[in-house]
């Protein structure tokens, strides 16, 4: 039918700049220790053979995201989400008759940025980034189109409302419609 995703990926990347060289390490936890190793990795790097003296970091507190999320993806279940997709799959065959099939598909993914420099600042942001999207295939004397719409945000699950399912099965329709009236028109086949 529909499917919904959701995406988890953790670690932390370094990068280090030495006027025109740069270095970069990456671990796949965020202990202090295997932090400062991947540090200490890029800056070698980066540094070849050239003395660096250690950094003093101090926390520049967000008071605020640069993303703000109510609902953030993590504390959502599968359950929640597949009602959204439903309305999509019935709000695009309530359109038109001629509906054989609809895919609708949506995916969230959340980046949690942990960012120093070299002069000293470290600070941490929360990136979430949402997709809807769905396929509409229809079928008229024999002839299949189709048409395809999204939407994509760094939003939370605030994101998932009626409203933007209904702008989402809306454009997929009608996107399926131009497609229709390119095929007589140039006797052509459209692609989305």
């Amino acid at each position: 039918m529909n499917n919904s995703y959701s995406n988890i990926d953790y670690g932390v990347g370094v990068r280090v700049l030495s006027g025109d060289q740069s270095g970069y390490a990456y671990v796949e936890n965020s202990t202090l220790e295997e932090m400062l190793k991947a540090a200490r990795t890029a800056a070698r790097i980066a540094s070849a053979n050239k003395g660096n003296k250690p950094l003093n970091l101090t926390e520049k507190v967000l008071k605020k995201n640069y993303y703000t999320v109510s609902s953030p993806w993590e504390e959502v279940n599968l359950k929640d989400k597949m009602p959204y997709l439903q309305r999509l799959n019935e709000r695009i065959f309530a359109m038109d008759k001629r509906v054989r099939k609809v895919q609708a598909r949506q995916s969230d993914t959340t980046s949690h940025i942990f960012f120093c420099n070299s002069e000293g600042v470290m600070y941490y942001d929360y990136r979430p980034m949402v997709t809807l999207g769905a396929v509409c295939i229809m079928e008229e004397n024999g002839k299949m189109e189709n048409g395809y719409a999204a939407r994509a945000y760094r939003k939370g699950y605030d994101f998932l409302t009626d409203d933007v399912v209904e702008v989402i099965a809306r454009e997929a329709w009608s996107k399926r419609r131009l497609c229709s009236k390119q095929l007589s028109l140039k006797a052509a086949r459209c692609r989305w």
